[in-house]
């Protein structure tokens, strides 16, 4: 148990936050003519909710939970903004109103693992975000649509990767896998709007 406590404290931190700088945008065009299929769609946010009576509430107060927890919250934080700022940029009504109904989603998941916060937790994640970049609204739907994408890859990964770190019997692996499903169901809701819109 202190392996994966002292895994997933300062070091998941900083490796998760590295992840989320700013790189070069991948060339969805091209992505979306050579790569295979984004994973089938996964299990709603509901089905998140029944998984934690099963967990021992001190679980969720230790710092190996409280750790995956805020590095959720920070991916998906940035896809929420990210998310917005594509259903702003977007050019018909069934393209808002697919976007509006992730973001409901997106902002749920959030307002329950908020709830799911220590004071150590809400500490560490105040003190990441006021480190975090400010970022710029996207120029056209495309792009925002690219962006959206990028940071969902991205965020999915992240998580996954933290979820790999830790034995399924603990419950930041629960947490970790569920929000990795939530970003990757996400990002196969806006491949499926870029594939149209280059159809």
């Amino acid at each position: 148990m202190d392996g994966i406590v002292t895994a997933l404290t300062t070091p998941v931190r900083d490796d998760f936050l590295d992840r989320f700088r700013r790189k070069p945008r991948p060339d969805y065009r091209k992505k979306l003519t050579d790569s295979a299929p984004p994973p089938a769609p996964v299990a709603g946010v509901d089905t998140f909710f029944p998984m934690f009576p099963g967990v021992e509430p001190l679980a969720i107060g230790r710092t190996a939970f409280q750790s995956v927890a805020v590095a959720a919250l920070q991916a998906m934080d940035r896809v929420h903004r990210c998310e917005g700022r594509a259903a702003e940029a977007a050019i018909s009504l069934g393209q808002r109103d697919k976007l509006r109904h992730l973001i409901g989603e997106m902002e749920a998941t959030r307002r329950m693992l908020r709830g799911m916060l220590s004071p150590q937790g809400a500490a560490m994640l105040e003190r990441n975000a006021s480190a975090s970049v400010k970022e710029t609204p996207e120029p056209s739907w495309w792009f925002a649509l690219c962006e959206a994408l990028h940071v969902l890859e991205e965020g999915a990964s992240g998580i996954q990767s933290i979820a790999a770190a830790q034995s399924r019997e603990h419950a930041g692996h629960t947490l970790s896998d569920f929000v990795a499903s939530l970003l990757q169901r996400h990002y196969q809701a806006l491949f499926v709007e870029a594939e149209q819109w280059m159809s």
